[in-house]
């Protein structure tokens, strides 16, 4: 017999619009996800989507996970100004992220 499993609540609403408004191959996440990413792996590159509607969540800031040797433009880092917000601090977006 196999265990099931209920998941239910924002944050599965919250990856469920995300996979169905990103594209083929690639990660999109949402600026939440963003800083913890760019908290726990400062290597790795976050690229803004900009605002985007989100159905049933409404406008959204967003951001791609940018594969290793693709360019750097536009990219951020948990080092640099352009970082998104720290945990806790859903108030505030990126400052000055370029966009894709």
């Amino acid at each position: 017999k196999n265990p099931r499993y209920c998941l239910f609540g924002d944050t599965v609403n919250t990856a469920s619009r995300m996979e169905s408004n990103s594209e083929e191959l690639r990660v999109h996440c949402s600026e939440k996800a963003a800083r913890l990413v760019a908290e726990q792996d400062p290597s790795l590159r976050l690229v803004s989507r900009g605002a985007i509607p989100i159905k049933s969540k409404g406008v959204m800031s967003t951001y791609w996970l940018q594969p290793p040797g693709l360019p750097r433009a536009g990219s951020i880092s948990a080092a640099s100004p352009e970082s998104p917000p720290a945990p806790g601090d859903g108030a505030r977006a990126p400052s000055s992220v370029s966009t894709v």
